[in-house]
């Protein structure tokens, strides 16, 4: 299972990698919800991190970010994921607040499952936002991901 959590972590990286180049070749033309949901979706992967290993966050759920700070953001967040994928039992029940203190518990890999489906989610809003804009959005299908990878192994 650690095997497939590090490709869809890789796969995350990679389309996080995507969309922030496309918003770095535009810096004026990007929406705010743009450069918002953006924030959101690298907030949440470090605030997840963060109640895995029962640490504080230092964001705010919706704080943004500019976004020349957004790829170091991406990078720290996936090497903290990477980590933890090394450390933590993936079946291991993890009790944690959220951001309205209430009290929840779920199994890590339940977790880690969650924030790659997040990420996916609103980038998808990004990619809209982008194309309403006049932009071209990063191509971001799991599957994709797959056959380019593939592609450049031959």
């Amino acid at each position: 299972m650690k095997d497939f959590f590090q490709e869809l972590f890789a796969y995350n990286q990679h389309c996080n990698s995507q969309f922030l180049k496309a918003f770095e070749r535009n810096p004026a033309t990007l929406s705010e919800s743009a450069e918002k949901l953006m924030s959101h979706v690298l907030n949440a992967h470090h605030i997840w991190n963060h109640r895995i290993l029962s640490k504080p966050s230092s964001f705010g759920v919706w704080e943004v970010h500019p976004v020349k700070n957004l790829r170091s953001l991406s990078e720290l967040n996936q090497q903290m994921s990477l980590e933890l994928l090394e450390q933590v039992d993936l079946n291991a029940c993890i009790h944690y607040s959220n951001t309205h203190g209430k009290q929840f518990q779920n199994q890590v890999r339940d977790i880690l499952f969650h924030l790659i489906n997040h990420s996916n989610y609103h980038r998808g809003q990004i990619a809209r936002e982008l194309k309403q804009h006049g932009l071209e959005a990063p191509v971001s299908d799991f599957i994709i991901y797959q056959r380019e990878k593939i592609e450049n192994l031959d």
